[in-house]
């Protein structure tokens, strides 16, 4: 059992794909001109740092969750296998191919779920929000929020009704390191094999968190700065950690400054029920501000929608048509 948590999800992706005997490593780290692959052969578990011109095919260079063909001998990355999903900052996620293009800033791949962290000593802006949920949607799934650092409970409880008024259907747990009743129903979302990216502005809490439910010092943290709360970036590059009593993976990442999503394709499934209450309306192009019989403003007046539901959704439609 213990093996098999501790695999980096290899044993059950060559199982899955019919690789059995096959040399198969995953990227587990990202330093930047560094990389390191993990592989098994004959239950036997290597990890090895690689420069990554080395991690680099034809096409496309490893990203950290991907699983490869990697030669002990020449130390090389020989393929890369197909992804299921793939976490990037310039692009949209509902596309096709998930091989890199010259516009993106890839993050990690083969991700199950996204966790974006809000931590409540910080600065919060539903704009900003959305922006993350645009971005950050895999195969068509909203990101979870973690509500850090619940000690703040006042502000805990003001974040959490200001995203429940914009985005009814988002899951919000909240989560202190400091807690272990909190940290136990955290775990008890987690599934085995899961590979979850954790996002979120530095200094929101990922690296505590990793460290709280591994029980190790698994990460690096610093103390965030006075005044603001901002984080220092003590993580500064993307790592793949196991969490053996759980059997299952978290993705570590740097703090994110800014948010890019300017090639977004797919509306967030958060304003799914007003895509479904849009098509009630009259006129195909509605834009459900001042037209005549729009099913969306009626739902408003109804109380059926939140207004900051509405005004998000306005918001991101204005961006879209912009990118459009």
């Amino acid at each position: 059992m213990v093996k098999k948590q501790l695999d980096c999800g290899i044993r059950t992706f060559q199982n899955d794909n019919d690789l059995t005997g096959a040399f198969v490593g995953r990227c587990t780290h990202d330093f930047g001109q560094i990389v390191t692959i993990t592989t098994l052969n004959d239950g036997d578990f290597k990890t090895k740092a690689i420069p990554k011109r080395a991690a680099q095919t034809l096409f496309d260079h490893v990203l950290v969750g991907d699983f490869v063909s990697y030669s002990p001998t020449t130390h090389r990355v020989l393929q890369i296998y197909p992804r299921s999903s793939v976490i990037s900052k310039a692009k949209s996620h509902a596309k096709k191919s998930f091989h890199q293009q010259k516009n993106e800033q890839p993050i990690a791949a083969n991700i199950n779920t996204v966790w974006i962290m809000i931590a409540a000593d910080q600065r919060f802006t539903i704009e900003k929000l959305t922006r993350y949920l645009e971005t950050f949607q895999i195969n068509g799934q909203d990101p979870e929020i973690l509500l850090s650092k619940s000690d703040y409970k006042a502000a805990t409880q003001r974040l959490k009704h200001q995203i429940a008024q914009a985005y009814p259907t988002l899951v919000i747990t909240e989560v202190s390191i400091h807690d272990p009743r909190q940290l136990d129903a955290l775990k008890q979302q987690i599934t085995p094999e899961e590979t979850i990216a954790v996002l979120g502005a530095s200094g929101a809490g990922k690296s505590s968190l990793l460290n709280a439910l591994t029980d190790t010092t698994l990460s690096a943290v610093h103390a965030v700065r006075n005044g603001d709360h901002k984080g220092k970036h003590t993580t500064t590059g993307v790592s793949l950690n196991v969490l053996p009593a759980l059997g299952a993976y978290y993705v570590d990442t740097p703090g994110f400054k800014t948010i890019s999503s300017h090639l977004v394709k797919q509306t967030p499934e958060v304003f799914a029920d007003i895509l479904v209450l849009a098509k009630g309306c009259r006129f195909r192009d509605c834009r459900h501000v001042s037209e005549p019989h729009c099913n969306v403003k009626a739902a408003l007046v109804r109380g059926e929608l939140t207004k900051a539901h509405y005004e998000s959704f306005l918001k991101f439609e204005q961006r879209a048509s912009r990118r459009s």
